[in-house]
C-alpha cells in the first residue's frame, strides 16, 4: 500500500500526508479552501453534503470498499465506458475516491492516519458501526482534537429506534409526515424526491457542519455531530406540530389548509386529467380568482369547506390546461398549472445544459444545479467522475 501524501497547513503529519491536490482545482477565493472533508458515507445523504462543501471549495476524499464501491456506482442510467451511474457521477463530481478495507490492518491505519489530517469526517451507518471500524468521534479526535465529526443517522444514536435500519421512505413513514400527505381519497402520496435523505439528512449535516467550523475558527474545539434524518423531518411537519402543542391533539390533516383543506390552496383536475394549482390565501386574491372563472365570493360560501373545491372543480373540468394557462397568464390571478419536468424545463426553470459540467470516459453531461451561490463557490466547468481505476488502486 502507497504512503499518504499531502499536508495540513504548514504542519507535516506523522504518519502520512493528505493526497494533493483537489481535482476540482485549487481556488483560494472558495469559503472552504483549504478545509478537507472525509467521507465514508454512501448513496445520496452524506455524498450530497460533501458536493457541496467541495463546490464551496473543500478538498473531498471519499473512502469506498474495493471492487464495486459504493452501490450508487452501478445504478442506471450509466455513463461512459466503465459505465458509472450517472447519480453517482454528479454526487462525486470534483471529488477523489479511494479504496480501503476497514478490515485490512493496513487500509484501517492508512485511513486513521488520513482521518488524523482532516477537517471534517462524515460517516453514515448505525450508531457504534463506525467505532467498531475506529472511526468514531471519540477515537478520531484523540489525535484530531479539531476535528469536526458528522454521523447521520436514520433514527438517532440512541433511542428505541437507534439500531433499526431503514430507507428514505421509512423516515418518512415513521415520522409522521408521510401520514400528513393524503389525497382527497385519504390514500398517502409518495413524494418525488427523496425528502429524508435531503431535507432530513443533506441539509441538516451541511448546516451543522459549516457552524461548527465556524466555531472552530474562534475557539479551536472540534464538534460531535449527530444528525437523525427521522428527528429533522419534524420541522417539516411545523404546523401540524404547532397546532398540536396550541390545542394538545394532532390534527386531521386533510383539515389543514397545506394537506386541502382549503378551496384557496388545492389541487383541481382539469379536462384531459391534468392538474391546475390554486394559492389564491388572501381575501382579495381569492375575490379575483372566482371572479375571473364566473363564480362570485358568495356563491362559493366558506373557502374552507367542501362546497367550495366541488364548484371551482366542476369549472375546471370544463377546459383542458392549455386553456387554463392563458388565462392565468392574461389575468394574473393566483394559480399556475401542474407542470411536468419537460415543461419546466421549456419555461426556463430547469437548466440541463449549465456549463457545471460532469465527464465519465467519453460522455459529457451537465449535472445537477448547485445551491452555493455563484460568488461563493468554484468556477463552473467540467469535472471528471472518480474512474474506477483510481478506485483499484487503493489508499
Amino acid at each position: 500500500m502507497a504512503e499518504l501524501t499531502g499536508h495540513k497547513g504548514d504542519r507535516p503529519l506523522a504518519a502520512g500526508r493528505w493526497p494533493g491536490p483537489s481535482p476540482g482545482g485549487a481556488d483560494t477565493g472558495a469559503p472552504l479552501h483549504g478545509i478537507r472533508v472525509l467521507d465514508f458515507s454512501a448513496f445520496l445523504p452524506g455524498p450530497f453534503a460533501s458536493l457541496v462543501l467541495a463546490e464551496a471549495g473543500a478538498d473531498v476524499v471519499r473512502i469506498e470498499p474495493p471492487g464495486s464501491g459504493d452501490p450508487l456506482r452501478s445504478l442506471e442510467p450509466l455513463l461512459g465506458p466503465g459505465r458509472v451511474g450517472a447519480m453517482y457521477a454528479m454526487l462525486n463530481r470534483g471529488k477523489r475516491v479511494l479504496a480501503a478495507d476497514m478490515a485490512d490492518p493496513g487500509d484501517r491505519a492508512s485511513v486513521l492516519r488520513l482521518a488524523s489530517a482532516a477537517d471534517v469526517v462524515i460517516v453514515q451507518e448505525r450508531p457504534g458501526a463506525a467505532e467498531r471500524r475506529g472511526l468514531g468521534h471519540a477515537q478520531l479526535s484523540r489525535t484530531n482534537p479539531g476535528l469536526v465529526h458528522c454521523a447521520i443517522t436514520g433514527y438517532g444514536s440512541s433511542g428505541p429506534h437507534a439500531e433499526r435500519a431503514g430507507y428514505d421512505l421509512a423516515f418518512m413513514a415513521d415520522s409522521g409526515l408521510l401520514g400528513a400527505a393524503l389525497s382527497p381519497a385519504g390514500v398517502p402520496v409518495l413524494p418525488a424526491t427523496s425528502v429524508a435523505d435531503i431535507a432530513g439528512g443533506t441539509y441538516p449535516a451541511l448546516i451543522n457542519i459549516l457552524l461548527a467550523l465556524h466555531r472552530r475558527e474562534r475557539t479551536g474545539r472540534g464538534s460531535a455531530l449527530e444528525i437523525s434524518m427521522t428527528h429533522n423531518l419534524q420541522a417539516l411537519g411545523y404546523r401540524h406540530f404547532v397546532r398540536r402543542q396550541a390545542h394538545g391533539s394532532w390534527p386531521d390533516p386533510r383539515e389543514d389548509f397545506l394537506g386541502g383543506g382549503s378551496a384557496r390552496y388545492h389541487l383541481y383536475p382539469t379536462a384531459e386529467g391534468r392538474f391546475v394549482a390554486v394559492y389564491a390565501l388572501h381575501d382579495r386574491s381569492w375575490e379575483r380568482l372566482v371572479t375571473v372563472l364566473g363564480l362570485t365570493p358568495d356563491a362559493t360560501g366558506d373557502s374552507n369547506g367542501r362546497d367550495a373545491v366541488g364548484l371551482l372543480t366542476d369549472v375546471f373540468l370544463r377546459h383542458p390546461v392549455t386553456h387554463w394557462r392563458d388565462v392565468f397568464a392574461a389575468t394574473g390571478v393566483k394559480a399556475t398549472v401542474v407542470s411536468h419536468f419537460g415543461e419546466a424545463e421549456q419555461a426556463g426553470l430547469i437548466d440541463t445544459d449549465s456549463a457545471d459540467r460532469v465527464r465519465c470516459g467519453d460522455d459529457e453531461v451537465g449535472t445537477l444545479p448547485s445551491i452555493v451561490a455563484p460568488c461563493l463557490r468554484r468556477p463552473p466547468g467540467t469535472l471528471n467522475c472518480p474512474d474506477f481505476a483510481e478506485l483499484d488502486q487503493g489508499v
